[in-house]
This record gives C-alpha cells, sequence and structure tokens, in this order.
C-alpha cells in the first residue's frame, strides 16, 4: 500500500469575496455540510485563507480501526512493553520504537514483521532508551536515543552511523526534519540545533515566539518562587512540517501560519463558536491545582491573581500530516461525568466526578483549503503523537486488556459509519 495523496470528493468550490458571513456569531463551526466557501487575502508576505463556511468533505470525519498491531503474549516481535514514537514511509511501513525493550520494530503496511533494528546497549547501533523515529526521504531511519545520542540506519537496519549531542538537555517533543533530511533537535528551552546525519552542527534557530506570556501563579516557598500555568488560559503552540516549516499560533485566536522557506507565511484563518467553562469545571480545575500547590509548596496556600476563564481557547495544538495536511486540534465542550478511581475514603486524593471534552481536529490541505472536522476516538492516544495523514492515522491504543497496539486508522465521513 502506497500512501499517496488524499482522496478527496470532487465538490463544488465557491470563492466568496465578502466579509459578510464572518460577523454571524460563528456559525461556520457547525455548518460543516455546506460547499466550503472562503476569503483569500494578501497582507505584505501573507497569504490569508479565511474558512467562511462549509468543508470540502461536507462531512465529519471518524476514525475507524481497520489494523491493529500488538498482541498479549506470543511472538516478541508483537509484544510491546512502551511505545514511545511512531513513523510511516511512503510505503506504509510502520515504524515503531519500544522504549521497554530498546528496539525498532518494522512491519509492513499488512502488518507483517519485516525487522528489528537495535537492541539494548551503549555500542554503535545500540539504544539505551530510544524515544522517536524519523524516516527521511530518501529511506534512512533516523533513531533519538534520549537525552544524548542519535543513530542512523538504513532501510534494511544496517547501522550508518551516529552522533553525540551538544548538549544533554531532555525533553519529550520530539525532533523534526528539514527539506534536506537533517535534523532539528530541540535542545535549550526555546531553541533547536540542526545536525547533518553524520552529527556535523549546522546552526541553532529560535522556537517561532511573538513574545506572549499567559498570566500564571507565581508562589513564593522557602526555597525560592514556583510558577504555575492556569488551566484554559490562552499560549503559544508550534509544530513543524515533515520538510521543516514551522506550524505556528496563539491559540487565543483561531489563526494558525505556516512558516514558507522563501519567507512568505500562509495563515489559516476560521470562525468557530466559543466554547464556555461551565462553573463547576472551572471550580474543580482551581481546587485541583490549589491541592497541587499546596502539596508541593506550601499547605496554606491560597488562590490569589487570575481565575479560570470562562471561555476556552478555540484551539488547543496543532500538528502536520505527512501528506502536507494541517491537523488543528480545538476546544469542545466538557461533561461531567463520575470518576470510577474515586475513592470516598480519601477525598483529598481526587474529585467524585471528572470533566471530559470530546477529541476533535479540523483538518486543512496543503493549500489551505478547510476539508472537515475529524472525531477523534478515546482510546488513541495522542502521546506518543500519533502519524497523520487526510485519509489514515496511526496511533497508540491500550486494548482492553491493558496491553498497548499499533493501531491504523481509516478516515470515514461519519453518514457513512453511523458513528457520533
Amino acid at each position: 500500500m502506497r500512501i499517496g495523496h488524499p482522496r478527496v470528493a470532487t465538490v463544488l468550490h465557491i470563492a466568496v469575496l465578502t466579509g459578510s458571513l464572518l460577523g454571524c456569531g460563528g456559525r461556520s463551526a457547525e455548518e460543516i455540510h455546506s460547499p466550503w466557501t472562503e476569503e483569500r487575502e494578501t497582507q505584505g508576505d501573507t497569504l490569508i485563507v479565511r474558512t467562511v463556511s462549509g468543508s470540502l468533505w461536507q462531512d465529519s470525519m471518524t476514525l475507524v480501526p481497520e489494523l491493529a498491531i500488538g498482541t498479549l503474549d506470543g511472538d516478541e516481535a508483537f509484544l510491546f512493553g512502551a511505545v514511545g514514537g511512531l513513523d510511516v514511509d511512503p510505503d506504509g511501513h510502520i515504524y515503531v520504537v519500544d522504549l521497554q525493550a530498546q528496539n525498532v520494530r518494522v512491519f509492513s503496511a499488512e502488518g507483517e514483521h519485516l525487522r528489528t533494528i537495535g537492541r539494548g546497549g551503549e555500542g554503535p547501533g545500540e539504544f539505551n532508551r530510544p524515544d522517536v523515529v524519523r524516516v527521511t526521504d530518501d529511506n534512512r531511519i533516523i533513531v533519538r536515543d534520549a537525552p544524548w545520542r542519535f543513530s542512523v540506519f538504513s532501510r534494511e537496519g544496517e547501522y550508518l552511523g551516529g552522533w553525540l549531542l551538544r548538549s544533554g538537555f531532555s525533553t519529550s517533543t520530539p525532533f523534526f526534519l528539514d527539506a534536506q533530511g537533517r535534523v532539528l533537535n530541540p535542545t535549550v528551552p526555546g531553541s533547536l540545533v540542526r545536525y547533518e546525519l553524520h552529527g556535523t552542527v549546522v546552526d541553532t534557530i529560535q522556537e517561532p515566539s511573538r513574545g506572549y506570556e499567559a498570566p500564571r501563579l507565581e508562589v513564593t516557598m522557602s526555597g525560592g518562587r514556583a510558577s504555575y500555568s492556569i488551566p484554559h488560559m490562552p499560549s503559544e503552540r508550534w509544530s513543524m512540517t515533515r520538510h521543516g516549516r514551522f506550524l505556528f499560533g496563539l491559540t487565543s485566536d483561531y489563526r494558525i501560519e505556516r512558516w514558507e522557506p522563501d519567507g512568505t507565511v500562509l495563515k489559516l484563518e476560521r470562525v468557530v463558536d466559543p466554547v464556555p467553562v461551565s462553573a463547576g469545571e472551572a471550580s474543580q480545575a482551581q481546587e485541583r491545582l490549589t491541592r497541587t500547590i499546596r502539596t508541593a509548596n506550601d499547605p496554606s496556600w491560597h488562590w490569589q491573581g487570575p481565575g479560570v476563564p470562562s471561555e476556552k481557547p478555540p484551539w488547543l495544538s496543532v500538528q502536520a500530516g505527512i501528506d502536507g495536511s494541517i491537523w488543528v486540534f480545538r476546544s469542545t465542550v466538557s461533561v461531567e461525568q463520575p470518576d470510577p478511581s474515586w475513592d470516598p475514603q480519601e477525598p483529598q486524593e481526587g474529585f467524585p466526578t471528572r470533566w471530559t471534552a470530546p477529541r476533535v481536529a479540523d483538518v486543512f490541505d496543503a493549500r489551505g483549503r478547510f476539508l472537515g472536522p475529524v472525531n477523534i476516538p478515546e482510546e488513541l492516544r495522542l502521546y506518543p503523537n500519533p502519524v497523520l495523514s487526510a485519509e489514515y492515522a496511526w496511533g497508540v491504543a491500550i486494548h482492553e486488556l491493558g496491553y498497548p497496539q499499533v493501531i491504523r486508522y481509516r478516515l470515514l465521513p461519519r453518514t457513512q459509519t453511523g458513528r457520533s
């Protein structure tokens, strides 16, 4: 199975040149069944693609499992301890990092085990704590062995070389590749070091930022000060495409930028309805954070400073698909449900209820056109980052018996599957 461009049904494309629909209270958030309408505007080096209403899919999509890799017992190749990272090449081969087994396993698009790369150890081609894998356009396999080195392998699993990191800074943020297949690895907070695949440092670049700093809670304690983020406050978020373009935005506004190599910017805009934070949800979030601060810092601490906002930011994070698609994970309304893990004998250890929000991602194609929303199933973990496209998604899910599996999902219209 070769993974190519997404299949998008032919639909009516209407170019709207006025802004009259943008002020309709965000009604476009749910008008996904109508043809996609847009505005395009150029401001200097920035092209703005503004979704006014509708979507190209004209439906919401559901992730339907079609392949599961992983079992409770049997062949060791299919026994996963802790999956740290995933990648998929253009032929649909799936690369799985197992932190516990300290190796990388390669599977065909049909789920057949092809080979295992590496083993535990500190020698060439061995791993101590592998956590992220990437496959270059010329089929070299790059594995980060956190926190201190990288290893490079051929597609057949032959060790080609490696290098030590410039610093011992450790982060769960994945590394990325640029258009030349070079590594961009987060180093000290706020910057990424670019490496050639033989380890030479090319340069250091800064993470994108507009200088926004969200209000925080500053806590004074005997050993100094601590700072805590406030739930549902906006923040700056960024990620990178498969070829090193930055995706960036401030979550207080539904505007996501893609920074092009020539210095131009593609900006995606969409109107969505405000997402409220109910009084009960805000109260529980504030109490949860208060308990954390009292336990960690000061038992007598009381909330001081800004409260939990009454609305959530329109979106939460952004991720690039392997086909150039852009996935914007947005806020949704939370629902209060009983928490089965709560023990009334230890009421301070939790809460009798919990607030959960359905997970939804808006998907745009590489040209900035809004394809439509995707409903993310509860079992799909967002860490490690799933591998995404406008046709498939690959990710880690925990089987009901408790063991991890790597699942390939197909995106299918909700009206076709009958799922919510």
